[in-house]
């Protein structure tokens, strides 16, 4: 199935219910339809948008609908729907089918049956027939009815149901899906589900398979890899038990072993397995933690200490020299409620810098809107002194419960005014505001889907946090922040490791810099806006005043709280100068509405007095808020004038709905320096002096460098350009003797996963000892083959699969050992005794085994439930059963009896489960018929010495359920093994009809016929664990194999080559087809790539043939090396057959062997290849020739090998 030649662009016009039809469809495609301006789509009706529709983006189609698929019972067969034989079109549509073009080739057809009423198949001669079948559908009246082609015999077509796809174009998707699902058979059709004419992630495919299926196609799983970093999960009919939680198949979510059991989770501690009244974290049973979980039972309730701003100012007990930003914070609800505080009825402006200590800059802002004053009067402050000398025993309480808080505050204040300096004068500002979450009293940082979450939610919250942390922003503002409590403002601070941080119930202000400090912090009384002044420690660019708002979401309280902004100076002056204002203005300044509209005082000093540096003059805004399919422009960053000429570059970035409704807003300023610094003084590192290698580059860069100093300059010139090019040089050598410590780190943590790999992979104490004696889950061995291929593929692409590794090296592979295939190996030891003695078998372990499984079967050999799963006991299936590796070393050998006749006595023994045989399309084998036997069904007749099945009656104990298994024998959806069919024969017959099978003897139990079939061409005797190996590879599903396939001997050639070790390695890549060429590139990374032509010559695609042949640059190199060294010119099949078949011409020297020739030539091509790519060396076919024959020379005389020159 070819990919439609123009697949349907997924931000194009609204398609209709299925898309677009294919290149394969009878009907012509829609013509182009213009890009359509405003206006126009202003006056069009609106299209009827559909929550949930269909969309095929490849695949046959008939007129935009689905093609019909269904099995044909011949080969060259076609389905039409035809009419009903009530419907008047009947006779017409056998009349025009009669005449028409291709009735002379019809050979058959099947008129519909009684399940298929629509359903008929007409087959025809030969393929070509069936094409023009399908390509003239037949007409009748205003209907027609087209062809489509059946699904061949032997094949079947499954619907998977996919989700979890990722966004990415759709020709991308089609591209990685077809690469993805290649190995479970043939994609035939893609559909795609679109909410609203948008992709929503979830689509269907149609995958044609063998049925039933054959070794080269894989088994459908439900986690699929997409990508090394992507998975998708795939549904489809009577798929089996499969677990959405560790999307695993064999279980059940709730049967799943990767799953917690316990659910409770406490509102105190937020951990698993108690409740809150019996947490152990807390010493008290009435104590709530302070991040707890639980809400407000009186959401609306708002006590009146909660609304003071204002704490008492304490001069008494506040330390010197200490900042009370945090006692004076409106959040500080704990130090507001100390002592009752009387409200003043009028609007000013307290500065208790004046009260407390001069090193205290910090002032709160009355919001004139509101005529309540929470200020503390010196007359009040006396007379709870004479009420507390009163009380001497209650006033010491109360003042020692003071004293620890201001304590507190003291060390929290300390903490976030620690600043340590950098000279870095580039600064960024952002804004990342969080949803509107007016219901709950708890809060967190981080967003869950569209909003923030609980602080039940910390790792949510870490990882929105790590995400803003990672973008390198200095200042960060955010709002709607929920921080009512100091602890819930110390977690934030920890969290964002910030050394200086502000904080309100409403808003924050985070630097994320050291060498930046916030002082003279300014915060309204409502919390919703904060003023500050940003300065350098270092004094590198002088100090601005940034302002950050969060407005309210309702009209009216919006309109009066950007009214009193303009009446505070203190917070926004008049005439703003040095100043950053930035927030969630909850109001577009472009699209207003009746109930959005802001003052008009306000849009104009926005207008007037700043500058918007995210959006410039005269273009659109970018939407920086998302809910649904609404959006809008809400969040602002402005500066005034004179910082506005200071922004050198803004983005709006796009953040995860599960974290936030609103975009990442930033804005970077390049602020001048403060500070006039000298010429400086430049020291060297005197170590540096004692290195013999540094004295000597040091002498020679200057014998070189001092003579082509210009004579016409001054000698202070020149000396001036010997000491800049001599720090140059230092730092250049110094960088190269001594990595960075990033560098560091990368190298050993190399060093580790390859210590950690050869100890487990080669130490015969390490994996292979744990792995011989232990059961570990399937996620233990996937997690050690991940290690395993990132050290084998560190530094290449595109990666070839571990499988293809696991190969032997005369099937393609390297050989690597597979961990699970190893663990199953490692048990012959124990099985090997058991095999042949297994009553009795030689040593401590196996003789411990054969004592375990002779209990379950007393009465039959114990070889039974080894080598047949159902007649295990149910208790040892699971990881803690001792036989476990036993057993799943079996079922690892692949079980093919196809070719095995045993006794009768054996074969009455045998479990019904083991010689049937469900299609795939069938439903399973019951449990419940697990316990049947072949003796259930068959007994033996000794006249023709052959079973006869014997006769159920009602009377039988088992009677209904093997009326129900003969019942499905005879319509075929279970088949008896041929191991039953030759049991019902007699010897005469099997000898007469099966001349090549063995006829088997004797009236006892005999079941070595299976465990010889297990390992075909070998010995249980003398098996090793190498043939074991060899004989589990066919669980290596991702292996590459040859077609056609390369024997033991094309592969001994290839290892037996002379070749450098880079070039094998190189070649070997290239016969897995695994060369990073461009056309390959392009075709895994397309928006990295977005080209597949050569970059060299620039003419055709860069496909492997053309990166090493027919390149007309490398072609020349060929032809030069061909020549010189075979006499010849090349031809392009000439050089993919020595390339891929080692078929080489006969060489001039016969001492050189032609192998070690190619193999030097590519290794040149190569290398000159990436030198044009990483350092724009143009690529010269005589210098890549020249770097062949010395390849080739040393290699030469490595060999001892006649010089070539």
């Amino acid at each position: 199935m070819a990919l439609p030649s123009t697949p349907p662009d997924p931000l194009g016009d609204p398609p209709s219910t299925f898309g677009s039809p294919s290149p394969h469809s009878t009907t012509p495609s829609s013509p182009t339809t213009s890009q359509r301006t405003y206006s126009v789509a202003a006056t069009l009706a609106p299209t009827a948008l559909l929550p949930h529709q269909p969309r095929i983006i490849y695949g046959d189609s008939i007129d935009g609908l689905p093609r019909i698929w269904r099995a044909g019972t011949a080969p060259h067969t076609v389905f039409y729907n035809a009419p009903l034989p009530t419907s008047p079109l009947h006779n017409v549509f056998w009349h025009a089918l009669k005449s028409s073009a291709f009735a002379d080739s019809i050979v058959k057809v099947t008129l519909p049956s009684r399940s298929a009423p629509t359903a008929l198949e007409v087959q025809f001669l030969d393929a070509a027939s069936c094409a023009i079948a399908c390509a003239h559908p037949i007409f009748v009246s205003d209907q027609y009815f087209p062809a489509c082609i059946a699904v061949a015999p032997g094949r079947k077509v499954y619907r998977v149901t996919l989700s979890r796809l990722p966004g990415v174009r759709y020709p991308d998707l089609v591209t990685g899906l077809q690469r993805c699902l290649a190995p479970f058979g043939i994609v035939r059709e893609i559909v795609v589900r679109e909410s609203y004419t948008f992709f929503d992630g979830t689509g269907s495919v149609l995958l044609e398979r063998p049925d039933p299926p054959a070794q080269q196609v894989a088994k459908l799983a439900y986690k699929i890899s997409y990508n090394d970093n992507t998975t998708i999960l795939g549904e489809w009919a009577h798929m089996g038990s499969h677990c959405k939680y560790c999307k695993q198949m064999g279980h059940d979510i709730d049967a799943c072993p990767a799953r917690s059991s316990e659910t409770r989770t406490c509102h105190s501690c937020n951990k698993p397995g108690h409740l809150q009244a019996n947490c152990p974290h807390v010493s008290e049973p009435g104590h709530r933690s302070a991040t707890t979980n639980k809400r407000s039972r009186h959401l609306n309730r708002v006590p009146h200490q909660d609304r003071i701003v204002l704490p008492r100012p304490l001069t008494t007990n506040l330390p010197t020299g200490t900042s009370a930003d945090s006692i004076h914070n409106p959040a500080n609800k704990a130090s507001s409620s100390l002592l009752p505080i009387e409200p003043q009825r009028k609007a000013k402006v307290v500065n208790h810098a004046e009260e407390e200590t001069p090193s205290d800059n910090t002032a709160y802002i009355v919001d004139p809107e509101d005529d309540t004053m929470l200020d503390a009067l010196p007359e009040q402050v006396n007379s709870d002194k004479a009420q507390l000398q009163q009380e001497p025993e209650k006033a010491a309480d109360e003042q020692a419960l003071l004293e620890a808080i201001q304590a507190t505050e003291t060390e929290r204040v300390r903490r976030l005014t620690r600043h340590t300096p950098n000279r870095n004068t580039r600064r960024s500002l952002s804004t990342s505001p969080t949803r509107r979450n007016t219901a709950s009293c708890n809060s967190s940082l981080s967003p869950p889907p569209r909003g923030l979450p609980k602080v039940g939610r910390p790792e949510t919250r870490s990882l929105f946090i790590h995400h803003l942390r990672s973008k390198g922003i200095d200042l960060l503002a955010l709002q709607e922040t929920h921080a009512h409590s100091i602890a819930l403002q110390d977690t934030f601070t920890m969290q964002f490791q910030s050394p200086s941080s502000l904080w309100s119930p409403h808003c924050g202000l985070v630097c994320l810099s050291k060498d930046i400090m916030l002082t003279d912090p300014l915060f309204s009384i409502c919390g919703r806006c904060i003023t500050a002044t940003v300065s350098h420690a270092q004094s590198m660019f002088n100090s601005f005043r940034i302002c950050v708002i969060y407005a309210p979401t309702t009209y009216r309280e919006r309109h009066s709280f950007l009214t009193s902004l303009l009446h505070n100076p203190l917070l926004i002056p008049a005439s703003p100068t040095n100043m950053i204002l930035l927030g969630d203005l909850n109001h577009s300044l472009t699209t207003t509405t009746a109930h959005s509209t802001p003052p008009r005082p306000w849009l104009q000093f926005l207008t007037d007095r700043l500058v918007d540096c995210v959006t410039p003059t005269g273009k659109v805004p970018q939407p920086t808020f998302h809910r649904g399919t609404s959006s809008s422009t809400i969040d602002y960053i402005f500066a005034s004038s004179d910082l506005a000429s200071c922004a050198t570059s803004h983005s709006v970035e796009y953040i995860h709905s599960q974290w936030s409704d609103h975009c990442l807003v930033t804005v970077v300023l390049s602020l001048p320096s403060s500070r006039t610094s000298g010429k400086g003084l430049w020291r060297a590192n005197p170590r540096l002096a004692q290195l013999t290698s540094f004295q000597d580059e040091l002498s020679v860069f200057l014998y070189t460098f001092v003579p082509t100093l210009p004579a016409s300059n001054s000698p202070q010139t020149n000396w001036d350009l010997v000491k800049s090019e001599v720090t140059r040089f230092i730092k250049r050598f110094s960088r190269r003797i001594s990595p960075s410590l990033s560098t560091l780190e990368a190298q050993l943590q190399r060093l580790r996963t390859a210590a950690i790999f050869t100890h487990l992979a080669v130490s015969p104490f390490g994996l292979w000892h744990v792995l011989r004696v232990v059961s570990l889950p399937m996620s233990f061995f996937q997690k050690i083959r991940s290690i395993m291929g990132s050290f084998l593929q560190r530094g290449t692409f595109p990666p070839i699969s571990l499988d293809t590794f696991c190969l032997p090296r005369m099937q393609g592979g390297l050989g690597i050992i597979d961990p699970k295939t190893q663990q199953s190996a490692l048990q012959l030891c124990w099985l090997q005794p058991i095999v042949r003695a297994p009553r009795s078998p030689p040593g401590l372990v196996p003789r411990w085994m054969s004592g375990l499984l002779q209990p379950s079967l007393p009465s039959l050999s114990p070889l039974f439930p080894l080598l047949f799963p159902s007649m295990r006991p149910s208790g040892w299936r699971d990881l803690t059963s001792p036989l476990h590796l036993a057993f799943a070393a079996i079922d690892h050998l692949l079980h093919n009896f196809d070719n095995v006749v045993v006794n009768s006595t054996t074969c009455l023994a045998l479990p019904l489960s083991a010689v049937t045989i469900v299609p795939a399309s069938q439903a399973r084998f019951p449990p419940s018929w697990q316990d049947l036997l072949v003796s259930h069904l068959y007994t033996f007749d000794p006249a023709p010495a052959s079973l006869r099945s014997i006769s159920i009656t009602s009377s039988h104990p088992r009677s209904r359920v093997i009326n129900k298994f003969l019942g499905r024998v005879q319509l075929n959806t279970l088949t008896l093994h041929l191991i039953i069919v030759c049991a019902c024969c007699s010897p005469r017959e099997l000898t007469e009809q099966y001349p090549s099978l063995l006829i088997q003897d004797g009236t006892s139990i005999d079941l070595f016929p299976f465990f010889n079939a297990l390992v075909p061409s070998q010995t249980w005797a003398r098996l090793s664990t190498r043939t074991f190996r060899g004989l589990c590879s066919h669980h290596l599903v991702r292996a590459r194999y040859f077609d056609p396939p390369r024997g033991s001997r094309h592969w001994r050639k290839f290892w037996s080559f002379p070749l450098p070790l880079v070039a094998r390695n190189i070649w070997f890549r290239g016969l897995h087809n695994k060369i990073s060429c461009q056309a390959r590139l392009h075709s895994l990374l397309p928006l990295t790539f977005p080209s597949p032509t050569c970059s060299i010559c620039s003419l055709s695609s860069d496909s492997q043939d053309h990166f090493f042949f027919t390149c007309p640059l490398k072609n020349a190199v060929w032809i030069g090396m061909w020549l010189e060294f075979f006499g010849t010119i090349p031809t392009p099949t000439a050089l993919h057959n020595a390339f891929h078949f080692f078929s080489f011409p006969s060489s001039l020297n016969s001492s050189i062997p032609p192998s070690t020739v190619f193999g030097c030539t590519l290794l040149a091509i190569w290398r000159h290849h990436w030198t044009f790519i990483f350092d724009d060396s143009p690529f010269v076919p005589s210098a890549v020739v020249g770097t062949a024959r010395k390849t080739l020379t040393r290699i030469c005389q490595e060999l001892d090998l006649d010089p070539l020159f």
